[in-house]
Parts: C-alpha cells; sequence; structure tokens
C-alpha cells in the first residue's frame, strides 16, 4: 500500500507507514521503497497536526489497535475536508458454508501449520480470533458515521474475507 501511495503521490506528495511497532518498521524499511518515510507511533495519538492529509489508508492494521474508535477519530482528525479514508481489513464470508470451511482453516489448520513452522501456535490462533472480534461490515459504517464520515462505501474481497471500507471526512 506504501508503495502504491508513493507511486501516486509523486515527488510532490508525502506517503507515510506509521506503525508502532518497531520491528514492523525496521522490516518496512529494508524493502527500500522509494518516496516513502517511516513514522513509529500510536495509532491513537496519532502525531500530526488536525487536517494534514488528503488521503489515509490503513491496511489489516486497524483490528489491531486497542481502542478502535479513538484511532479512526484520529484518522479523521488528520484528514484534510474532503480528504478520504480507506480501510482494508479482515471480516467474515458471508456465505455459512464457506465461512464454515474458512473458520476450519482459520482456528484447525492454520494454527498447526504455524505452530509446526514458528514453534508458536498461540500467535496463528490470536490471529481469527482478532478478525472475529472485529466489527461486521454494516456495523464498522455506523460506528464511522457516528465519528463523522460521510459517503461510507463497502466493497466485500473473496466473499467477505476481505473488506475495504472507503469514505470521506
Amino acid at each position: 500500500m506504501a508503495a502504491l501511495s508513493a507511486s501516486r503521490t509523486g515527488d510532490t506528495g508525502v506517503s507515510l507507514v506509521y506503525d508502532m511497532n518497531r520491528k514492523m518498521i525496521e522490516q518496512g524499511k529494508k524493502k527500500s521503497i522509494k518516496g516513502v518515510t517511516f513514522v513509529q507511533g500510536d495509532a491513537e495519538c496519532l502525531s500530526f497536526p488536525d487536517e494534514s492529509f488528503d488521503a489515509v489508508s490503513i491496511g489489516f492494521g486497524i483490528r489491531n489497535v486497542t481502542h478502535l474508535e479513538t484511532g479512526f477519530k484520529e484518522i479523521f482528525r488528520v484528514l484534510k475536508r474532503g480528504g478520504k479514508m480507506c480501510c482494508l481489513e479482515f471480516s467474515k464470508p458471508d456465505n455459512p458454508f464457506f465461512r464454515f470451511l474458512y473458520d476450519v482453516y482459520s482456528f484447525r489448520i492454520m494454527p498447526f501449520i504455524g505452530g509446526l513452522m514458528t514453534g508458536s501456535k498461540e500467535a496463528y490462533t490470536a490471529f481469527p480470533e482478532s478478525i472475529r472480534a472485529f466489527p461486521l461490515p454494516h456495523e464498522l459504517s455506523l460506528i464511522l458515521k457516528d465519528i463523522g464520515f460521510k459517503d461510507i462505501i463497502i466493497q466485500k474481497l473473496t466473499n467477505g474475507i476481505a473488506v475495504i471500507h472507503s469514505a470521506k471526512k
């Protein structure tokens, strides 16, 4: 996402990767993405002034923010008027049979294989649990609306395994 952002902003814009985890930032820096600046910080207290950005995107990370609404309020705060927000996050598949297969994979197969490969089955158990605890698309839309976002669009991918939530300030 950072590389795509940097390619679109070009030399006149700024593309940031913002993460609390220093190790994640160091991994990202190894990719040396041209035009991307890495900043360590807390998503619940973004270290930028109000109305700093034309767009904010977050991919598979908002479910890891302790206080979801606080994180989205911060995104809203740093967006310029008319600015766009895009959030890509995992969700629950719509089709009951597909959801069953996905649950078997997520709660049984992935932790087993992950545990064999890394020795940490727990890390691969926490991942699907964090997805299940995340609001469903229509629930997240209500949260975004309450914060003040408008023109909210939900785009489901792969039968709802992942969802793009986009909105404007």
